[in-house]
């Protein structure tokens, strides 16, 4: 079987640990690459770009052709979402509290939970009207200067952003992106440094015609860059027919 001399203990040991080493469990593939290929590639040093695809493609196999590979290298990863909600206003509290799998597991870091009671503006809106951007980014940095929050995170600090917007009796239905891009603009400088710090974004709307607009932001640091959870980080794609697409082949 393809990837028997992979799953020892040793390897067990890391996978199953709360915070894998992946400079041992890297050292520890290629030795069994080695052992069941008759190989003898260097774990400790710097390998050749055909050695690393060629154990890329080894281990892509064991993925496929190994029983107990799924349950070692994918986790998972319990999330409570509301099956059945009391009201509207429960559904949107456990939706807003969503705990993200991805970027929580990798940073282990506690989200903040920000509710600010405003209505939405659209990017289209802020940008014909500059006076309602500036009352609408002026009223979130006062709300927001009350809850004492401002400079949560600084300028590099990498993050994960889940928002909810709720569109009550106020307002019309809004693009989502449009309301992202908006309030976005607005946290930036107060809540978190720079927008370009965000690697994880989650968007959701709720609509209602009994409650005033209101917006949550759930926000927590992200590793997801970090690639601390990748064996070899390099990129191997099999792209077949599909070539690169080049925007300036389809301007008129």
């Amino acid at each position: 079987m393809t990837g028997e001399k992979l799953f020892n203990d040793a390897l067990l040991h890391e996978l199953k640990s709360d915070f894998p080493d992946i400079r041992s469990i890297r050292k520890l593939v290629i030795e069994a690459y080695n052992s069941e290929n008759s190989t003898n590639i260097d774990c400790e040093n710097i390998i050749t770009c055909e050695e690393e695809k060629e154990i890329v493609k080894w281990l892509n196999q064991v993925h496929m052709n190994n029983p107990y590979s799924p349950f070692l290298f994918y986790e998972k990863y319990p999330v409570l979402l509301p099956f059945i909600s009391s009201t509207l206003s429960s559904k949107i509290s456990s939706l807003s509290q969503f705990h993200c799998p991805i970027c929580s597991r990798r940073n282990n870091s506690i989200a903040r939970i920000i509710t600010i009671r405003i209505s939405a503006i659209s990017k289209q809106s802020a940008a014909s009207e500059p006076k309602k951007r500036k009352a609408f980014e002026k009223a979130i940095k006062y709300r927001l200067g009350n809850l004492q929050t401002q400079h949560t995170f600084q300028r590099g600090d990498k993050l994960c952003i889940h928002i909810v917007f709720i569109l009550g009796k106020q307002n019309r239905d809004k693009d989502l992106d449009n309301m992202a891009k908006a309030l976005l603009d607005a946290l930036k400088g107060v809540l978190f440094g720079d927008d370009m710090d965000i690697d994880h974004l989650s968007l959701m709307k709720i609509k209602t015609v009994e409650d005033d607009d209101f917006v949550t932001v759930n926000i927590r640091g992200s590793a997801l860059n970090q690639q601390n959870d990748v064996i070899f980080n390099s990129m191997h794609h099999v792209w077949g027919e599909r070539s690169l697409l080049d925007i300036k082949d389809f301007m008129q």
